[in-house]
């Protein structure tokens, strides 16, 4: 044969030998990272300390509603109700509201437009000690329109961690909601 036959020959058989082999090379490599990213099924543990009688939660919140000529005041309560001194942390938002209307549409989210620091306050609060706060909703929508008669569902959620040791079966309830009727 001659060379110049030859030399494309040999070209060709290089390339199909590197493509076959670099085809099996990733298909190895498929195979291998597939089986690494298989999910496993873990049972459960069986539960410890069923004869323990059950814990309350660590924190307890209220919520409460006053009516005022054009807004409603919004009072929260987050009570330790952990039998012990507890340490809190949060951030500047220490809350959420949001305001539901009849339909279950949201009318009203406090924290929209504002804005929070990062800072993290630490809290010590005492056995059945609380932290109060107020915060009001001027019976506007999310297009500053006056909303209009009905019933309101309004929801509170703590935005707080316990930072202490407390016993973890004992879970803080920090979410409250109240039906508002505005006439």
């Amino acid at each position: 044969m001659k060379k110049s036959i030859m030399l494309p020959l040999v070209w060709v058989s290089a390339l199909i030998f590197l493509v076959g082999s670099t085809q099996s090379a990733y298909a190895a490599n498929q195979q291998q990272s597939q089986s690494k990213h298989q999910v496993q099924q873990i049972k459960p543990l069986p539960a410890k300390g069923k004869d323990k009688k059950e814990s309350k939660p660590a924190l307890q919140t209220t919520l409460s509603t006053e009516k005022k000529k054009d807004r409603l005041l919004i009072h929260m309560k987050l009570r330790n109700t952990s039998g012990k001194d507890i340490t809190l942390s949060y951030s500047s938002q220490k809350y959420e509201i949001i305001v539901n209307n009849e339909n279950n549409e949201e009318v009203f989210n406090w924290s929209d437009n504002k804005a929070f620091t990062q800072e993290l306050i630490i809290h010590d609060l005492k056995k059945d000690g609380e932290l109060s706060f107020t915060a009001e909703w001027n019976l506007k929508d999310k297009a500053k329109k006056k909303v209009p008669k009905g019933q309101y569902t309004v929801q509170i959620r703590m935005l707080v961690d316990v930072t202490s040791d407390t016993d973890s079966s004992a879970s803080p309830k920090l979410i409250a909601s109240t039906v508002v009727e505005l006439k």
